[in-house]
């Protein structure tokens, strides 16, 4: 397993375009307090961060979305309260 770091300038962004493509890859986004997204390519799938409701960040920016496992509910905070994604 290896380890790149790469920073963005403030407000910039990264893009990261994998060449292998006959092996698996798991490309995973820490974010400041865990794991902001996990992605597999032998799944296709992305993984978003997920905890219990307790377990909500303390300090939220509207905008951030996570899996909530209590409710079992995508939740997007709205800058004022959590709200289901689906609402």
């Amino acid at each position: 397993m290896s380890t790149l770091k790469i920073d963005a300038a403030l407000g910039g962004s990264v893009s990261l375009v994998g060449t292998n493509t006959a092996s698996t890859y798991v490309l995973t986004a820490p974010a400041k307090n865990g794991i902001l997204f996990t992605a597999n390519s032998a799944t296709g799938g992305a993984y978003l961060a997920s905890g219990t409701t307790a377990q909500r960040p303390a300090s939220p920016i509207a905008g951030m979305i996570r899996y909530n496992t209590t409710t079992g509910v995508l939740e997007v905070y709205t800058g004022t309260t959590w709200q289901s994604a689906w609402a």
